[in-house]
C-alpha cells in the first residue's frame, strides 16, 4: 500500500541543518518531523510541523546570538 505524506523542502546551511536534526532526534516518536535528509543544505520535513520547527529554531538561534553590552 502506498502512503503519501505532505512535506516542505527546507534549505539551510549545514549548521542549521544539524540543529534541526538534533531537534528531530530529541522529539518523541509522534512528533518527529524529518521525512528525508536530502543533502548538506536540504531537508524534507512534514508540513504540519513547519511553524513549530521555525519557532524552536528561532529560540535556539536567539540563545546563541551574541549581544554587545550597552557601554553608555
Amino acid at each position: 500500500m502506498v502512503r503519501a505524506i505532505t512535506g516542505a523542502l527546507i534549505e539551510c546551511d549545514p549548521a542549521v541543518r544539524q540543529i534541526l536534526i538534533d531537534l528531530d532526534n530529541q522529539a518523541p516518536p509522534d512528533e518527529k518531523f524529518i521525512i528525508k535528509k536530502l543533502d548538506d543544505t536540504h531537508l524534507l520535513i512534514k508540513s504540519q510541523f513547519v511553524d513549530s520547527v521555525k519557532e524552536q529554531l528561532e529560540d535556539i538561534l536567539e540563545e546563541n546570538t551574541y549581544r554587545a553590552p550597552d557601554l553608555m
